[in-house]
C-alpha cells in the first residue's frame, strides 16, 4: 500500500507538507472499549471523533504542547482513521511508548482506491496515546478525522505457532496435501485462519470467480518494527478493522506474507478457489490479492518475504494451470467511474502485478517494486519445479479450450485428489488421474467417484452411478455402471440409460445376470416396464382376464390388466375374444403410442410428416410426432423413423429414460 498522497496523484496539484506552525493538540479520556474475543487474544477498537469539543481538553496531557495534531490517549497496538466527507491528502500518526517517547511520524495507506473513505491500520506496539494530524492543499483537516485506536493483545500461543510452523491445515491445500510429485498441488505451508485466530462470526460470505488471471501485490504500510510473533497480532488487528469499522465482509487481501517469509491465509472461502477480495478497485474480478507486512516507499525489500510473495503467485497461478506466470492477460476494468482506476477500457497486464500498477497509488512500494523481475522470475521457478499430474492430464486432453477455466485447484475431498474446471474435472483415485469434460464439475462429490467419459450435457457415468440434470436440478443415482448386467458394458451406448433405469428398479434382467439388450422387447414386458415407470400403482387385477390369450397366471397379469383398465392397451378384437398378444415384439410407432399415453401430454397435430418414413397418414403419426418433438426420438440420420422395426430392449431403455427425465421422475 502506499505512503505517498494518493490524491495528490489522482487529482491536479500535489499536497504540500505541514508548515511549522504547531496545530493545536488534543487527548481525552477513551469511551468504553468495545471488546472482541477472537480464537486468539482480544482486539479491542475504540473511536475517537477529533472534531469533539472533549477531545482538546488535556492536550498536554498526550503530547508536547507544541506538536502538531491531535492526540488520543489510551493503549493501542495499531491506529487507523476515517473521514466522511472529501478525501485529505494524507493522514499520519505517531504513537507514544511506555517511556514517554513518540515515535516519527508515519504516513497512513489510504484506502480511497477501494472505495473506503479510510486509511489502513498501521502497527506500532504497545503505546500510551497515538497522534493524528491531517492535510488537505497543505491545510490542516485533522478535526475531520475519526480516530480508531486498535488494540491487540498477545496470545501465549503466538509464539508456540511461529515456533512449530505453520499447519496448512482446514485450507485443503497446504502442507496437510502428500508431497507426491503425482499428487501434490506444491501449495506452500501458511498460517490459517484459525491459527492466527480469525473470529469467523465477523466475516460474511465472498464471492467467487470462474477464472483466475492474474496476481496482485501489495505493502500494508505501516511499521517494519515488528517480531514474528507480532504478525499474528498484525492479522488479528487488520481483520478486525476491515471487519468491524471499515464493514467489509473480510480481510481484504486473499494472503497476506510478513518479512520473515511466513505465509497467512487471508480472506476465507478456501484458498484453493478464486475468491474474490478487496485489494485493487476495478480490479478485484478474477485476481488474487497478496499483501506483505510493511512500508517498502522506504524500507528495503525482505530477501524471505520477496520469496514468499513468489511461493505464492508462482502456486496459485500454477494451481490453476497457467504454465507462463510471466506473461499477460487481458482485465476488464470495473468502477472505472472512480478517479482512482487508472483504466476504463481493457488492458493487458502481466500475470503477476503491482497496486500500482492499475490504481493511483505507489503500492507496494518502489522496493518490492523494483524487485518485480525476478518475483516473477522466482515465481516461475517454483511453478516449474513442481508439475502436478492434474496438469499434465488436463492439457494433454484439450485445456482451456476443452475444459475452460479452473474454479477449484487440487485438493484433497474424501480419498480423491480433484481439480474442478467450468467445463470439466480432474480427478485421482490411487494412482489412477482422468481428465473428462463434464457439466457437473461443480456438483461432483467423492461419493460419485471418477468420471468414466467426457459429456457437455445429458446424463454422465462416474464410477459409482450416474449424474443427470432433472427440471434445472443435478442428480446422481448411485450404482456402479457396467456393474449390473455382464452383457451391458461401459462402453456400451445406451450403458447410462440402462443403469440409471437399473437402479430405480424399472429394468430387471435375466437370472444369468443379463440384460440381453439387442434383443427385441414384448408387449407384455413394455406393459411391465411402463407399470413401474408409473409408480408401480395399487391394483387388483380382475378374477377373469380381459384378454383371451393373458391368462390370469401369466407372469405379467396385473401389469397388463391395469394397462387395459387404464387404457394403455385395448389390444385387439377378433372373433374368439380380445386379444392382447403377449408375446408379439413391439415395433417403434407401436412403443411411440405407449410412451404418448404414459405420458398425460396432449395430442399433437402432424401438420408435417414427422420422418420422411412416417407420413401424417400413418396410424401413429401424431404419438412420432410427439416423440420427435419431446426429444424422446430423433430417428436416424438419414431422417426415417424405421416405424415398423421391432424395438430393441436397449433402444426402449433409451426412450423410457428420456420420458421419465420429461417427467421429472429421474
Amino acid at each position: 500500500m502506499s505512503l505517498l498522497p494518493r490524491r495528490s496523484l489522482i487529482r491536479t496539484g500535489a499536497a504540500l507538507p505541514f508548515g511549522a506552525a504547531a496545530v493545536p493538540a488534543a487527548s481525552a479520556a477513551l469511551p468504553a472499549a468495545d471488546g472482541t474475543q477472537g480464537d486468539s487474544g482480544t482486539t479491542t477498537i475504540t473511536d475517537e471523533d477529533l472534531a469533539a469539543p472533549e477531545s482538546a481538553k488535556n492536550a498536554s496531557s498526550a503530547a508536547d504542547d507544541d506538536a502538531p495534531g491531535r492526540s488520543v490517549a489510551g493503549t493501542a497496538t495499531m491506529a487507523a482513521a476515517t473521514w466522511t466527507g472529501e478525501d485529505p491528502d494524507t493522514v499520519e500518526v505517531s504513537a507514544r511508548a511506555a517511556d514517554g517517547t513518540w515515535c516519527p511520524w508515519r504516513r497512513l495507506e489510504l484506502l480511497t482506491d477501494m472505495g473506503a473513505k479510510a486509511t489502513d491500520p498501521s502497527w506500532f506496539g504497545p503505546s500510551t496515546a497515538v497522534r493524528f494530524r491531517a492535510a488537505r492543499d497543505g491545510q490542516d483537516v485533522t478535526a475531520e478525522l475519526t480516530a480508531h485506536l486498535i488494540e491487540t493483545s498477545e496470545d501465549p500461543s503466538d509464539h508456540e505457532r511461529v515456533g512449530n510452523g505453520p499447519s496448512g491445515g482446514g485450507t485443503g491445500l497446504t502442507g496437510t496435501v502428500p508431497a507426491t510429485k503425482v499428487l501434490a498441488t506444491a501449495a506452500p505451508a501458511m498460517f490459517t485462519r484459525a491459527e492466527w485466530g480469525a473470529n469467523e462470526s465477523w466475516a460474511r460470505n465472498s464471492s467467487a470467480d470462474s477464472e483466475l488471471k492474474s496476481v496482485v501485490v501489495h505493502h500494508t504500510a505501516g511499521s517494519n518494527s515488528y517480531s514474528r510473533a507480532d504478525s499474528m497480532q498484525i492479522m488479528r488487528g487488520i481483520y478486525s478493522y476491515h471487519t468491524r469499522t471499515l464493514g467489509w465482509a473480510d480481510v481484504g487481501y486473499n494472503v497476506l506474507v510478513d518479512k520473515y517469509g511466513q505465509i497467512f491465509e487471508g480472506r476465507r472461502g478456501g484458498i484453493h478457489r478464486n475468491i474474490r477480495g478487496a485489494h485493487a478497485l476495478g480490479f478485484n474480478h478474477s485476481t488474487f490479492g497478496i499483501s506483505i507486512m510493511g512500508d517498502y516507499e522506504v524500507a528495503s525489500a525482505p530477501s524471505a518475504g520477496i520469496d514468499a510473495l513468489a511461493r505464492v503467485a508462482g502456486w496459485k497461478l500454477g494451481s490453476a494451470f497457467i504454465a507462463d506466470v510471466r506473461g499477460t492477460s487481458v482485465h476488464q476494468p470495473r468502477n472505472t467511474d472512480s478517479p482512482a482506476v487508472r483504466y476504463k477500457s481493457p488492458v493487458s497486464l502481466p500475470r503477476i502485478f503491482g497496486h500500482r500498477d492499475v490504481n493511483y497509488t505507489s503500492c507496494p512500494g518502489k522496493n518490492v517494486y523494483s524487485k518485480f523481475e525476478n518475483l516473477r522470475t522466482l515465481a516461475q521457478r517454483y511453478r516449474d519445479a513442481h508439475p502436478t499430474g492434474h496438469y499434465l492430464a488436463f492439457h494433454r486432453n484439450g485445456g482451456f479450450t476443452r475444459f475452460g477455466t479452473v474454479t477449484h485447484a487440487q485438493r484433497l475431498e474424501g480419498s480423491y485428489h480433484v481439480t474442478r474446471a467450468t467445463r470439466g474435472l480432474v480427478v485421482t483415485a490411487g494412482q489412477s488421474t482422468v481428465a473428462h469434460q463434464s457439466p457437473y464439475a461443480a456438483s461432483w462429490t467423492p461419493a460419485w467417484g471418477q468420471p468414466l467419459e467426457s459429456k457437455t450435457s445429458g446424463p454422465q457415468r462416474f464410477a459409482n452411478g450416474i449424474a443427470d440434470k432433472v427440471n434445472g436440478k443435478v442428480v446422481f443415482t448411485a450404482g456402479g455402471p457396467g456393474q449390473t448386467f455382464k452383457d451391458v458394458p461401459r462402453s456400451h451406448m445406451f450403458s447410462t440409460e440402462i443403469e440409471a433405469l437399473a437402479n430405480k428398479g424399472i429394468l430387471r434382467g435375466w437370472p444369468d445376470g443379463t440384460y440381453r439388450p439387442s434383443v427385441a422387447v414384448n408387449r407384455d414386458a413394455i406393459i411391465a416396464f411402463m407399470y413401474r415407470v408409473a409408480g408401480s400403482p395399487a391394483y387388483t387385477p380382475p378374477a377373469r382376464s380381459p384378454f383371451v390369450d393373458v391368462p390370469t397366471n401369466s407372469q405379467f397379469y396385473r401389469e397388463i390388466s391395469w394397462a387395459y383398465a387404464t387404457g394403455l392397451s385395448t389390444g385387439w378384437t377378433t372373433r374368439r375374444g380380445r386379444e392382447f398378444r403377449p408375446l408379439q415384439p413391439v415395433n417403434r410407432d407401436a412403443i411411440a403410442a405407449f410412451l404418448f399415453r404414459s405420458s398425460g401430454d396432449p395430442l399433437p397435430v402432424a401438420k408435417t410428416a414427422p420422418f420422411r418414413d412416417v407420413p401424417r397418414t400413418s396410424q401413429f403419426a401424431r404419438e412420432i410426432t410427439w416423440m420427435k418433438s419431446a426429444g424422446i426420438s430423433t430417428g436416424w440420420p438419414d431422417g426415417t423413423f424405421r416405424p415398423l422395426v421391432a424395438t430393441n430392449r436397449a433402444d426402449m431403455a433409451a426412450f423410457i429414460y428420456r420420458l421419465m427425465k420429461r417427467q421429472g421422475k429421474l
